[in-house]
């Protein structure tokens, strides 16, 4: 991805919403003005149905929009007004992931975009933030806002920099972990066989006359 072109189109689109901030803007605004262009620099395209679906005038329940990576989801966006987001946009954006066990799910109005983890367990819902980036530093936290991108998802990125920072747990492929048993086996039999060898039992001394 070219990070400059990338720096460039934040920066207009920032710029835009800078001039336009206290013009009153409808969710549907927000989307298509910002939040939309937005993932679209990001390598996402919303010209695919097998790569983004919008989800308008649905029921309560269902995010504004799906990504999708190779035919299964990789993560929800659940898009608000210009306004302070608060705890209750995260768990609505949180239970998306969960109800569907996916790991990822992102909340934005452009003013903020914050990414969260889905599938953890934890003591409060602002725990499940994995980062919170408001658009004033877009451009500093480019490295951040990329962890989005189609490119993350393709390469798994997203995914290592969460197992690196201790938010997620590795996985481990079954053949490893089944591998992993049987040389644990092993090693515990050949051991026993050592120790057993090392101390024969004692039947008693074979008398000659």
């Amino acid at each position: 991805m070219d990070k400059e072109s990338l720096l460039k189109e934040i920066r207009l689109l920032t710029e835009d919403f800078i001039k336009n901030e206290h013009q009153p803007k409808s969710e549907r605004d927000v989307c298509r003005v910002y939040v939309e262009p937005l993932f679209a620099q990001l390598g996402w395209n919303f010209r695919d149905l097998n790569e983004v679906k919008e989800q308008v005038n649905q029921p309560d329940g269902r995010p504004d929009y799906i990504f999708y990576l190779n035919g299964s989801i990789a993560f929800f966006l659940e898009t608000k007004k210009v306004q302070e987001l608060t705890e209750k946009d995260l768990i609505q954006a949180v239970n998306y992931g969960r109800s569907k066990n996916k790991r990822w799910a992102v909340l934005s109005n452009f003013k903020e975009t914050i990414i969260l983890i889905c599938d953890i367990k934890e003591t409060s819902i602002m725990k499940h933030v994995f980062r919170r980036i408001p658009y004033s530093e877009l451009e500093n936290r480019l490295d951040d806002l990329l962890l989005i991108s189609n490119e993350s998802f393709q390469a798994g990125s997203i995914e290592k920099k969460a197992q690196d920072e201790g938010r997620v747990k590795k996985t481990v492929k079954i053949d490893d972990e089944l591998l992993n048993d049987i040389w644990g086996w092993h090693q515990k039999l050949k051991n026993s066989i050592k120790n057993n060898n090392s101390n024969p039992p004692n039947h008693g001394a074979i008398s000659r006359k």
